[in-house]
């Protein structure tokens, strides 16, 4: 079992309960299953960076000996994993196994993903 890693796009989806951060991998294999997704929100106070939160994504696949014949080709591959409730409109960090990867809300540029690899 392994981080998610490589190509990795993050979309934030807000719903009224709760925010869905979409991870779509633009290149994912046949033989790879997903596990667990843990998800930790810190709110940060630093006078650095605008008000908001820091949200730490570790996303976790299995990767299988897969006994059908896997064509060697790059399938695209979208997970969810759900966070509380944050403000929209304040500047999130999303960071996946320890390595920052996107901001979205606050200013920050949007975070769609393409439906293919960009």
């Amino acid at each position: 079992m392994g981080p998610i890693r490589g190509d990795v796009c993050v979309e934030a989806v807000t719903h009224a309960d709760r925010t869905t951060l979409r991870l779509v991998d633009y290149c994912s294999g046949c033989g790879r299953i997903d596990s667990a997704c843990d998800v930790v929100v810190h709110e940060r106070l630093t006078a650095d960076l605008p008000p908001g939160y820091d949200i730490e994504l570790d996303a976790r696949a299995y990767d299988t000996l897969c006994d059908v014949d896997c064509p060697a080709v790059c399938t695209p591959h979208t997970r969810e994993c759900d966070i509380p409730a944050i403000d929209p409109a304040a500047y999130n960090r999303v960071s996946i196994d320890g390595e920052y990867v996107a901001a979205f809300g606050g200013g920050a540029p949007g975070m769609a993903c393409a439906s293919a690899r960009p």
